[in-house]
Parts: C-alpha cells; structure tokens; sequence
C-alpha cells in the first residue's frame, strides 16, 4: 500500500527556517537603505532640496483689486501730498549733511581745533548716513509699517540738531551729528518702498523723479543756503 509520509519537524529544521527569515529581512533592509542612500546624492546633485516642514506665510493680501486699504487704490490727491512731503523729508535729511560745512571754520576757531577735525562733523553725519538703513529699512520690512520708522527717525533728526546748536564742547557736536545722520536717514531707506507701495509703475516715475530731485539737491543747497 502506497502512502505519502510527512517527515516530523524538529527543533533544529524550526531554528534554521527562522534563521534564514531574519536574514532575509536583514538583506532586504540593507538594500533599501544603500538604494536610499544611492539617491540622496543625486538629490543633491540634481539641486534638489531636502524636504522640509512648512512654515507660516506673511505674505499681504488684499480684499480684491478694489480694496481701499490697498495704497495704490487710494486718492491721486493722497498719493500726491505723501509723495511730496516725503520728498520734502528725504530732502531736509539729505541737506543737514552739507549745511555744516560752511560752519568748520567758526566752531573749529571757538573749541582751539584744526579745520581737519571740525570736518568731522560732516565726516560722522554720513557716517550715520551708512549705519542707519541697516536698522530702518528691516523695520519698514517688519510689520511696523512705512510711517512709524519714518516719523520715529525724522523727530530723531531733529531732537538732535539741538543739542549740535546748544553745545559747549566738541565731543557734543561730533556725537550729535553722527546720531543725527543715523536718524536722519531712514527717509533715504524707507521712501523708495513708499513709491513702489502707492504707484504703478508707469506713474511711479514721476514720483520717483520728485525723490531722486530731493537726494541730490540737498547737499547742493546746504553750503549755498549755510553761507
């Protein structure tokens, strides 16, 4: 009589099979490790950036193409008396450079100094011009807005002419000139974005010409006005 005869497991066939399961899936996990490994070089070879975690957008919106909150939605008349007296500020900022140079020789006279060192006045007022952008033009940037970094270091400009009229010793006067450059130019860094702000870019010229006329007149008229 014919029959089929299992053969008996034994503990020893038990520990081999799971053996060889635990080694394959030691195999399969090492070849998808050196393929992913394989790929992320070409990733970044190919430019590709790694993924990363999303983060907040501050990115302005606006209610429609209508919405009065936009500047360039609102009155030409508006836009027109901002253009203007932030050319007018741009401008008194930009003359308060020169207009001391006329006055090196009285004040260099008075505090027993050389002209050289009097010219310091001027030297530090641009000085400040060079320094203060860098913490204006992020401000505007910020959330602060245009208007409140431009009023804040246009007072500064003038709370600072005082203490340069009013003062007693040399060390006053350098100081003061160079905190008024630093106050004095957040128009230079904040009126350009103004004019992007409120005008298209065809009407954007004009305004940009009022600006431009404000920078360089400035220092033109300071020694002409100073004598």
């Amino acid at each position: 009589m014919s029959g089929w005869t299992r053969k008996a497991s034994t503990p020893d066939d038990s520990a081999s099979e799971k053996s060889r399961d635990v080694n394959d899936s030691d195999e399969d996990s090492e070849n998808h490790d050196n393929r992913a490994g394989d790929q992320r070089p070409n990733d970044v070879e190919k430019g590709n950036p790694p993924p990363s975690q999303p983060e907040e957008s501050h990115l302005v919106v606006w209610d429609g193409p209508e919405d009065p909150n936009n500047p360039q939605n609102w009155p030409t008349a508006r836009k027109c008396r901002i253009t203007a007296v932030a050319a007018f500020m741009t401008f008194v900022a930009s003359f308060g450079s020169s207009v001391f140079s006329t006055a090196t020789e009285v004040t260099a006279k008075r505090f027993n100094v050389s002209n050289e060192v009097m010219i310091l006045g001027v030297t530090l007022y641009l000085l400040g011009f060079a320094a203060g952008p860098f913490d204006w033009a992020p401000l505007s940037e910020a959330g602060y807005g245009r208007r409140t970094p431009l009023m804040i270091g246009f007072f500064g400009l003038m709370i600072f002419q005082l203490p340069v009229g009013l003062a007693t010793n040399l060390e006053t006067i350098l100081i003061c000139r160079f905190l008024q450059g630093a106050f004095g130019s957040s128009p230079l860094a904040i009126v350009a974005g103004m004019q992007v702000d409120m005008w298209d870019t065809v009407s954007r010229s004009v305004a940009t010409i009022a600006y431009s006329a404000a920078v360089f007149a400035g220092p033109a008229m300071g020694p002409i006005i100073g004598e």
